[in-house]
This record gives C-alpha cells, structure tokens and sequence, in this order.
C-alpha cells in the first residue's frame, strides 16, 4: 500500500526526512507568513528501487526558495508562496521565480533539473518550467488520481486552487509519469524549447490511451473516438504525446502508429514537431505506393501521411486495395471535420479494415458556414 504522509506548514518551516519518509524534525511556523499549505507525498516501490522524496526549503546565497522537491537528490519542483493577501501574488510569485534563474542575482544551476515551478497563493496557483514567461503560466485543474469528494475527506474543508494543484501535480507516479511523457524538448530558431503540456493536454492523452487500452470495449477497432481540439490549442504536441504513450503501453504490443493530415503544410508540420522533438523514426510516406510499403509488415513504426495518398492507389484497379490486415494499427487524425470523412474515410477503413482511428477536431466546416 502507499504510504501517505500529509503534514501542514507555514512558508519557513524546516522539513527534515529520514529514510523516505520519517518526519524526524519540524520547526516552529513562522507567525509573519499566512499562507498555510498542504503537502502531499507519496513513497513506494517502483521496479524494487526505492524513490525518495523529500519536501523542504532551501537557502542559497541570498536567494531562498519556499519550497524544493526534491526527487532522489534532484530538485524537480520549484515552489514559490505568496501572501493570499497580496493582489498581484502570481506576477510577484512568477517574478522571484525568473529572478531566481538570472545569472548573477539568482541560482540558474538549480534549475538545471527542475521540472516544473509552481506560484502558490492559497486560492490561486500558476505551473510553468523553466524561462517560461509570467503569460505562459498556466491553471492546473486536473484531479487525478483523486475525486473531489477523496481529497476533500482527506483535508476536511474545501479544494482551494492551490490544494488540487499540489495534490495532483506533486502526486508522486503522477510527477514522474508527467516527467517521462508529458514533456518536450521543440527546437524553435537555434534554440531548445521545454514544453509542458496543460492539463487539457494530459487528460485527453491519458483518456485516449486508457480507452484504446481497455479490451473490454471489444477489438481494438472498437475502441476508438474522437478529441475535440480547437486552433491553436497544441494538437500537434497532444498528438505526440498520445503517439508517445502508445508506443510504450504493453497490452497494445508495439501497435504502428499512422498519423493522417489533409494538407501537404499540415503534414510537414507534425512530421517536423515529431522531429524536432526527437520522436524515434517518424517515417513520412512520400506516395501512396510508397505508404502502401511502409504498412506492410509496419508492427513498431511511426508513419506520417495525408489522407490523399489512400486515393491515389484506391481507384482504378486497385479500389479494393488493403494496405494492412494487421489489428494492432493505430490511426490518428488531424483535422477530420475537414476531408477525413465520407469517401475519404470510405478509403482509408478499407485500406485499414482492423485499424483504430482516433480522430481530432474542431467545430465541423459545414456547421461554421451554416452560420
């Protein structure tokens, strides 16, 4: 069982921990600090090995951190803490967050590691990484792996912003989980962007992958759905995060990975994302010929197309061609309220009769003209 160890202190407190989790030492609180928080953390066994974690705050130099998780002797969560009071407590919180990365005036080398920084206020709280502008800062509101009703038991009273946001994000499989899959390294102009993904991001990978995982739905081909997405909402990093946690999720058995366009920008758009991210082998199909090679004996490969090459060897002689009989293919596609359906789709199940498509949209075409 997980051995659950809440405590509650004020912003200066000393935590002290022993052997993954002994509380062995707790200063006096500080009267000048109000706000109050709850930290949650949650030891157990992974693969025999022992994860510790350990919550505390840290002094360097002139700079003091409220709080530092700490993850096997590596600071992943950055944590700064303002006065509820304070009506610009997340800019103030963000700022001292970037001060502290500044050369010069701040500790940049603790930030080597983190994770993530969080900008706590009670009833507001902000996550970002590393050089992420005070703009970028974003909501968390994700409950896993909790029900409202479970964590309000647990701290009898109510969700404050800043309880959800430290219960699910430093939630211990869930950080480690969001560090090994929720995270993207996206070369942009010369430059190595970390991104993170939002918490709409997570809940629809998570979902998607749960469902296509479920064999009580049926075949895999059952399982399938649809992710409503709007522009500019990141489907091309939500895309490949849920390609990346296919391809490493055991009952799915190494499954190939199609991912569809309708444009030829489109599609060398996602290829790049995939790329630029270090996706293993994104293959990108150069002609319907050439697609139809790629799917043969595909088990294990990540191929990228648009919708169009389906038809270029579905007409003629070759209408009734399948591509691949394999069950184990997966099929996610971008913008399916455009092209993506009626003889286009037609084509595709019949070049893929056992595949699982997941499909993601935004507000259907027709409906937009309508009005």
């Amino acid at each position: 069982k997980k051995s659950i160890l809440r405590f509650r202190f004020f912003i200066k407190n000393r935590l002290k921990m022993r052997d993954g989790g002994t509380i062995t030492d707790l200063t006096k609180s500080d009267s000048a600090c109000r706000s109050n928080l709850t930290v949650f953390i949650f030891l157990q066994r992974i693969d025999q090995k022992r994860t510790g974690f350990i919550a505390s705050n840290f002094t360097q130099g002139v700079s003091r951190f409220d709080i530092l998780l700490f993850v096997n002797g590596l600071p992943l969560v950055i944590i700064e803490c303002k006065d509820p009071a304070d009506k610009k407590a997340m800019a103030h919180a963000i700022t001292d967050l970037q001060n502290y990365q500044t050369p010069g005036i701040g500790v940049p080398r603790f930030f080597h590691t983190a994770h993530f920084c969080l900008a706590l206020s009670k009833n507001q709280a902000r996550f970002g990484t590393v050089t992420t502008p005070l703009n970028h800062y974003s909501q968390w509101k994700s409950l896993r792996p909790f029900t409202k009703t479970e964590l309000e038991e647990k701290l009898a009273r109510p969700l404050s912003p800043q309880d959800l946001t430290l219960a699910s994000l430093c939630h211990k499989d869930q950080l480690l989980d969001f560090l090994r899959s929720f995270t993207a390294f996206e070369r942009q102009g010369g430059r190595v962007i970390k991104k993170l993904a939002r918490y709409q991001q997570w809940e629809a990978v998570r979902n998607t992958a749960d469902r296509l995982q479920d064999q009580l739905l049926g075949p895999l081909a059952k399982r399938g759905g649809v992710i409503w997405h709007t522009q500019g909402s990141g489907k091309s990093l939500t895309m490949l995060w849920l390609a990346l946690r296919l391809r490493r999720a055991k009952p799915l058995e190494n499954p190939t990975l199609l991912i569809v366009t309708d444009r030829t920008g489109l599609d060398r758009q996602i290829t790049k994302t995939f790329q630029n991210c270090g996706f293993e082998n994104p293959i990108p199909a150069k002609s319907g010929k050439h697609l139809q090679q790629l799917l043969d004996g595909a088990s294990g490969k990540t191929i990228l197309t648009t919708i169009q090459k389906f038809q270029d060897d579905l007409t003629g002689r070759n209408k009734n061609l399948v591509f691949a009989k394999d069950e184990n293919v997966i099929v996610l596609i971008d913008e399916a309220h455009r092209t993506e359906y009626g003889v286009f789709n037609a084509r595709l199940r019949q070049a893929l009769p056992h595949a699982s498509v997941v499909a993601f949209t935004g507000t259907p075409i027709p409906k937009t003209l309508a009005k």
